[in-house]
């Protein structure tokens, strides 16, 4: 009963790690990986750590918000996964390192 919202129906959906997509798919490389899963990142980034590896991913962009702390997922655990290697967009478009 999370803000009064009916959780009574649910639909079984298959899901799949971006790695095993990408080697079925022939998708050699990623530009850009933009990431909007409501706190569910790690997941996304745990999925592609063979791509991320082999730097087969140039950038990876995701928001970090209030989703993020309802599913205990913090900055500094992204953070030191992905190495320290973490920019943030400033509002006048440059990238400052985090």
């Amino acid at each position: 009963d999370y803000f009064c919202i009916d959780f009574k129906y649910s639909k079984t959906i298959k899901t799949d790690s971006l790695d095993n997509y990408c080697l079925n798919s022939n998708v050699e490389q990623i530009d850009l990986l933009k990431s909007d899963v409501a706190g569910n990142e790690p997941d996304v980034i745990e999925g592609a750590v063979k791509m991320l590896a082999d730097k087969k991913i140039k950038i990876l962009s995701f928001k970090f918000g209030t989703c993020n702390l309802n599913f205990f997922t913090y900055f500094q655990d992204i953070f030191y996964f992905l190495n320290r290697r973490i920019f943030r967009i400033t509002p006048s478009c440059y990238l400052r390192p985090i």
